[in-house]
Formats: structure tokens, C-alpha cells, sequence
């Protein structure tokens, strides 16, 4: 194989992405070494992890061929300015303040505030917990079957519709929506616990 031209593309994809080596080593589940070694055209090793990581066919990293080239990656500023809005978009969904959000990933609001406007950030990985998505999600935007409920917007209660008693729907509307998911999912929890005991009820 061509490591000298390997190397180029590599590169070539990875700033395109707007990603530092660092960033591709940790999204690719290899090393800083790794990469390095990679561009430099001495390594031609984690070829399928390094597809993984760039978002490119296996076929054109390896050969170079046109026929299964990638499609070409927004520019930086464009990458990062989608990255704020998604952030920003989860954030609203959520109910948060800026303040809050920075309380919850660990970092200044001020960081916050510049990270929606489209700078670029390290604290992703944070940000990513804090929000509850998975990382690939606010990198890239792509959906996986895991990220289809974060990034659904919340639908309001039927008007006038609690089937509870001892539970008030105020008390469960002023909680926050991570709150409501929570007790969503115990529920359900609960109740499937509760069919899975044999008690039917009649027809």
C-alpha cells in the first residue's frame, strides 16, 4: 500500500473535519502516536478504525479511488457554527439556561456562550453528558438508535388528562424535563414489573 499517499488523505480528511490529531485518536479508539506515525507515511495499521473516524468508505482510504471519494466536509467555521446550534437546540429542549448547562458540564457560562456561537471547544465530551447525547451526535449530528428520544422535542401533556390520584400533574409539570423522563422511565419500569407478576386484569 501507498503509506505516502495514505498519509496525505488521512490529513487531507481530517482537517477538513476540522479535527485535531488528538481528536481523530479518540474518535477512531487509537493513539496520538498512532496518528502521528499514520501521517507521517510509516504506519498502515487501524485502517478500519481510521474509516470509522473520518466518516470514508473504506475503499477510498485505502486506494484513493474516485469512484468511492466522500463527500466533501462543511468547512471548519460551518462544522462548528452547526455544532453550537445543535448544543443550543438541546439545551432549549431541555429547559436549561446557559448558567445551568455550564454548571452541569463543569465549565464557565462565558465557555457556553462562545461554544453556541460556533467556536471551537474541547469541552465536547462534557457537553455531551451534560445534555445526555452521545458525543457523535453533537459532533456530527448523526442520529444512531440510541439518540432519536434526546433529540425529540417534548410534547405537551394532554389538557385536563392525569390518571393519578395521590400524584398531582402541577407537581409533575414543575419538574424539569430530565426529571419527567426519569419518573417516565420508573414507571414503566413499574408497570411492566407489575404485568410480568401474572396479575391480568379481567376482560
Amino acid at each position: 500500500m501507498d503509506t505516502v499517499n495514505l498519509a496525505a488523505r488521512v490529513r487531507q480528511r481530517r482537517l477538513e473535519l476540522g479535527l485535531t490529531q488528538r481528536e481523530l485518536a479518540a474518535r477512531a479508539g487509537i493513539s496520538d502516536t498512532a496518528i502521528r506515525k499514520i501521517e507521517n507515511g510509516s504506519g498502515t495499521r487501524y485502517m478500519l478504525e481510521l474509516a470509522e473516524g473520518l466518516h470514508v468508505p473504506m475503499q477510498w482510504l485505502a486506494s484513493g479511488d474516485p469512484a468511492h471519494a466522500p463527500k466533501p466536509a462543511a468547512c471548519r467555521n460551518d462544522r462548528h457554527l452547526e455544532i453550537g446550534r445543535r448544543i443550543q437546540q438541546r439545551r432549549s429542549e431541555l429547559g436549561l439556561s446557559q448558567r445551568e448547562l455550564a454548571t452541569r458540564a463543569g465549565i464557565s457560562s462565558a465557555a457556553i456562550s462562545k461554544i453556541e456561537r460556533g467556536s471551537r471547544s474541547r469541552y465536547y465530551e462534557a457537553l455531551a453528558a451534560a445534555l445526555d447525547v452521545p458525543l457523535a451526535w453533537i459532533e456530527t449530528g448523526e442520529q444512531t438508535n440510541n439518540t432519536s428520544d434526546y433529540t425529540r422535542p417534548q410534547e405537551p401533556h394532554p389538557a385536563g388528562y392525569w390518571p393519578f390520584h395521590a400524584a398531582r400533574l402541577a407537581d409533575f409539570e414543575s419538574l424539569s424535563p430530565i426529571k419527567q423522563r426519569e419518573l417516565d422511565v420508573r414507571l414503566s419500569d413499574f408497570i411492566a414489573g407489575a404485568l410480568g407478576d401474572g396479575h391480568s386484569t379481567p376482560p
